[in-house]
């Protein structure tokens, strides 16, 4: 009996050592600027403005962060979109898996490209899509998603804009 319980604390005090490493605070409280609920506008190729909600909230003791979308398309139809997000401390960089109802999960890997633009890529048999979130100086939020043929330049297929929700 003794020996169960020097194992039960050996791995209780094992995993918390192994989940408290994985965490890396300062990569995830980068992510910060995001949180929060949002009322966004997003712009399309036509230049058909749609409105939405947005909440951003940290999960699991701060280990992912929840991305809630909820919007209408411009014809009508309800237009919504989960993602999670988190660092990953061992391949140093960021993971993003983005859902949308009926298809299979999107996976991304975000890096920072300067002090204000996290950008996440993802890898599509069509070439590379992506999303770039840009901190701006009032404290609002934009946001790009594009694609790129193999062979081909980056293009914008949607612009959105963050403001806080009151």
């Amino acid at each position: 009996m003794k020996t169960h319980a020097v194992l039960l604390v050996a791995l209780v005090w094992g995993l918390s050592a192994v989940s408290s490493h994985a965490q890396a605070p300062s990569e995830h409280d980068a992510l910060n600027f995001l949180v929060g609920a949002w009322k966004t506008v997003s712009t399309d190729t036509q230049d058909v403005a749609t409105p939405g909600d947005l909440t951003f909230e940290w999960m699991m003791e701060g280990h992912w962060l929840k991305c809630t979308f909820v919007g209408h398309r411009a014809d009508g139809r309800l237009w919504e979109a989960y993602a999670l997000f988190r660092y990953q401390a061992e391949a140093a960089h960021y993971k993003m898996y983005l859902f949308y109802p009926g298809d299979a999960p999107l996976e991304y890997e975000g890096q920072w490209l300067d002090e204000t633009t996290l950008r996440f890529e993802g890898d599509m048999p069509n070439g590379v899509i992506g999303i770039d979130y840009q901190k701006q100086a009032d404290g609002t939020v934009y946001q790009e998603n594009w694609v790129r043929p193999p062979g081909g330049t980056q293009q914008v297929s949607l612009k959105t804009t963050y403001e806080a929700a009151p």
